[in-house]
């Protein structure tokens, strides 16, 4: 029996994962669907659907059930999904060859395994109370009597218990068992998926006969089969058939107006220059007009299907051939619209590819008519299984695709396509480099088809056309990514001038936009494109999303968890609480400091010191919601700490007399210092650094552990009221108590010199020829002494010149 102990400790944590799981589930199955635009089978979102659904718990209604009646409830509920299982167990063994009916198992399965977990979260609370209340009454004592209440309440919470935790050993045998069986329908897929590569069929005049006639049945049974449809829907869904067509059509119409404006932005702005448009922006049209009408059709077909799912129209043995009909119309579409915009046979200066109007023509063709041969053949796949045609039928019509696919493979490798770098009207073959792979491409299909390997011709010919086709698209995305990044391009683009006419950005913050916005395209790429293109590999949707929320929401390296949602969910946490931060500087330093007058340096040392305590703050809130245990960093800290004390001494020496500077302030921004031979205004002060900005406007940098430990003269730590000593020399011939006078006079009648404290004039020295005066001056401002000393020289040469006094 298990311990409700264990059952509390594993229902706790994951509680809170199922909880957070299933916000990226459905944030999965939404990106699911726009990959799905762009030519993933509908089968599979509707998988993927599933999962997501399956992470509801179903609890009936909103009344509160004791736990015994929950308890009752939910073993119906247990015994349900026992025999849910069963059946699929019965189905995988029936339909091991069928890849299409083991994904429907697989997806079945996770969803009983996603209710499974959320049945045993029903217990959680249930099985605490009961702990509780046991706690409370506690064990019966020897010799001493308890009422009959208590022993009877004691032993119905033990019973009960006893009955929670079978039934959760039984939900814990479902999960197991559903699980087990994920893994072998995903197990039996892969060899299944072999098995198909490697599969030799031998040609012979008996098998054509066969196939000839099995063709021809399974025509009459399919036009049978939709004739039947037609007459029902003609009689008793018409109104609603036109409905599944106009609302979507409407829909699509909407979408294709409002992007309209969007192409054609994109289009006038790489076609209005009159030399040939940027590689930048070619690229950005051909992109943008891929991708958009893409996801317009894409949209419209599957809100057709959507429609006919909803209102009854399709018949559950004609889904699969709706849904292979949508697949083969975006295929279609996304392929010829991307070929006929990289081509532009109608606008030259928009092409990426030096390619001839008329041969372009003719390439759009033969590509569209690529994608329509592989299209057919997985349409007719589903035609097959719709009517239970033979195998013979579907390898021979694999054998057909593959044959013709690889022909208009070799028939564009023989197109003389490229234009004469000198007459633009010549035009000539296709590079070695480009014909010889596509001989090669064109010829590898066909070669293997006639070896009897139609599986596996069929698997290469459907990665030429699919998978090519994405990376082509791929190629376009990152390139576009690419040059976007590049400096100065972001802002020569017609979205980069817009932000700069509206928000006058400056160019350094247009390249670090650039950037960013090459990240999220290159992030849009691979969303889009690489999905599609590992289903051409044998994964299905759910294999795929499984992953997708595996690498999400936690993977191990070692003994390292790593969880990229939550290290994102960190990163924005640390920038929500760095802006709340900043703006609360703003508002500290722009409204309370300023209207309460404080002086400019204490201004600065609180927003020095407010500022690195956001950033720890900040910091210590991103860790916590990426999910670090800060507890865990005492380790860390110890290792820094051995760190500072040997190699480290001089920063945090600097640190902390930086620390020291701030709140003492011996001296702040704005005082003019004298340390050693620096003499100039500080400027700055930072916890590592002083900036002081020398009279020739030299930034010079002191570290402040040499202000702390030094002598720093400060000549406006109270005020600025100075000292300026302005000396003089005169002929020896001259009356010194006369200069004395004369001086005295000029410094007490020269505009602003202070009265008090009084000038006063020294007789510094003298020799046979000069007497040398040191006129001494106090002026309001000391770091800006310039003006006063010059009007001083004036009023004295004035006054000599006056008095003879050479």
């Amino acid at each position: 029996m298990r311990d409700s102990l264990s059952l509390s400790g594993m229902v706790g944590p994951l509680n809170f994962k199922m909880n957070f799981k299933n916000l990226i589930r459905n944030f999965c199955f939404i990106i699911a669907l726009a990959i799905s635009s762009t030519g993933m089978t509908l089968s599979s979102l509707s998988a993927v659907g599933n999962v997501a659904e399956a992470q509801t718990p179903s609890t009936g209604d909103n009344t509160v059930l004791s736990p015994a009646d929950l308890v009752k409830q939910q073993q119906a509920v247990v015994n349900g999904y026992k025999d849910q299982l069963k059946e699929l167990l019965k189905s995988y063994d029936a339909g091991q060859d069928d890849d299409a009916a083991l994904t429907d198992i697989r997806n079945k399965a996770q969803d009983v395994s996603g209710k499974v977990i959320n049945t045993a979260l029903l217990f959680r609370s249930p099985l605490n109370d009961i702990n509780l209340r046991l706690d409370q009454l506690g064990e019966p004592q020897d010799g001493v009597q308890e009422a009959k209440t208590v022993t009877d309440e004691r032993n119905n919470l033990r019973q009960l218990k006893v009955k929670i935790n079978t039934l959760v050993g039984q939900l814990e045998d479902c999960s197991i068992d559903a699980n087990r069986l994920v893994e072998r329908t995903i197990a039996q897929s892969r060899e299944l998926f072999a098995r198909t590569l490697t599969h030799k069929v031998e040609f012979s005049s008996p098998l054509g006969k066969q196939i000839a006639q099995s063709a021809k049945d399974a025509a009459a049974d399919f036009f049978s089969l939709m004739f039947s449809w037609w007459q029902f829907v003609y009689q008793f869904k018409l109104l609603a058939l036109c409905a599944s067509i106009l609302i979507p059509l409407f829909i699509a119409g909407v979408l294709v107006v409002s992007t309209h404006k969007l192409i054609g932005r994109v289009k006038h702005e790489a076609t209005k220059e009159e030399e040939d448009a940027s590689y930048l922006k070619r690229l950005s049209f051909a992109f943008v007009a891929t991708l958009v009408p893409t996801m317009i059709c894409a949209v419209f077909v599957i809100l057709i299907l959507i429609f006919f799912n909803y209102l009854g129209i399709s018949w559950p043995n004609l889904e699969p051939v709706f849904r292979s009909a949508a697949d083969v119309i975006m295929l279609v579409f996304f392929i010829a619209r991307m070929s006929f915009v990289i081509l532009s046979p109608k606008l030259p200066e928009l092409r990426l590819m030096n390619i001839a109007p008329k041969p372009a023509r003719l390439l759009i063709v033969l590509l569209t008519l690529l994608a329509l041969v592989m299209a057919l053949d997985y349409f007719l796949n589903a035609v097959y299984r719709a009517v239970s045609a033979p195998l013979s039928l579907a390898i021979a019509k694999s054998f057909i695709s593959v044959i013709l696919v690889g022909i208009i493979i070799l028939a564009i490798s023989f197109v003389r396509a490229r234009t004469s770098s000198e007459d633009d009207k010549k035009v000539t073959s296709w590079p070695l480099y480009i014909r010889i792979p596509l001989i090669v491409v064109g010829l590898l299909p066909i070669l293997t088809a006639l070896a009897g390997y139609v599986g596996m011709a069929r698997f290469i010919s459907q990665q030429i056309v699919v998978s090519g086709a994405f990376l082509v698209l791929m190629y376009l995305g990152i390139q576009t990514a690419r040059a976007t990044a590049e400096e100065g391009a972001f802002a020569k683009t017609f979205i980069g001038r817009r932000l700069v006419q509206r928000f006058n950005i400056d160019d350094s913050t247009m390249d670090q936009l650039g950037l960013v916005a090459g990240i999220l395209l290159n992030i849009i790429v691979i969303i889009v494109c690489v999905p599609p293109i590992i289903m051409q590999l044998g994964f299905s949707a759910s294999d795929i999303l499984s992953a997708f929320i595996h690498i999400m929401t936690g993977f191990e390296i070692g003994n390292v968890s790593i969880s990229l949602v939550g290290i994102s969910i960190g990163i924005v946490f640390f920038l929500i609480s760095w802006f709340l931060i900043r703006w609360f500087i703003g508002w500290l330093d722009g409204t309370v400091l300023a209207r309460g007058k404080v002086d400019s340096g204490v201004r600065n040392s609180i927003r020095t010191v407010v500022g690195y305590g956001g950033i720890a703050l900040s910091a210590l809130i991103g860790l916590s919601a990426a999910g670090f245990n800060l507890s865990s960093l005492a380790l860390i800290a110890g290792g820094l700490s051995l760190g500072i004390g040997f190699g480290l001494q001089n920063i945090v020496q600097n640190f902390v007399s930086g620390l020291i500077l701030l709140a003492e302030r011996p001296f702040k921004v704005g005082d003019y210092v004298e340390t050693g031979t620096i003499v100039g205004i500080v400027k700055r002060i930072s916890v590592r650094a002083t900036e002081v900005e020398t009279l020739k406007r030299q930034t010079i940098i002191v570290p402040n552990s040499s202000l702390i430990n030094n002598n720093v003269g400060n000549w406006t730590h109270r005020n600025k009221i100075g000292r300026v000593d302005v000396t003089f020399t005169v002929p020896a011939m001259s009356d010194p108590e006369h200069i004395v006078e004369v001086l005295m006079e000029t410094a007490n009648n020269t505009e602003g010199v202070l009265k008090n404290p009084s000038p006063w004039v020294s007789f510094s020295s003298f020799d046979s020829n000069n007497f040398n005066f040191t006129l001494a001056i106090y002026v309001p401002d000391i770091t800006a002494t310039i003006a006063v000393t010059n009007k001083v020289r004036f009023q004295a040469y004035k006054r000599f010149s006056d008095e003879g006094i050479t």
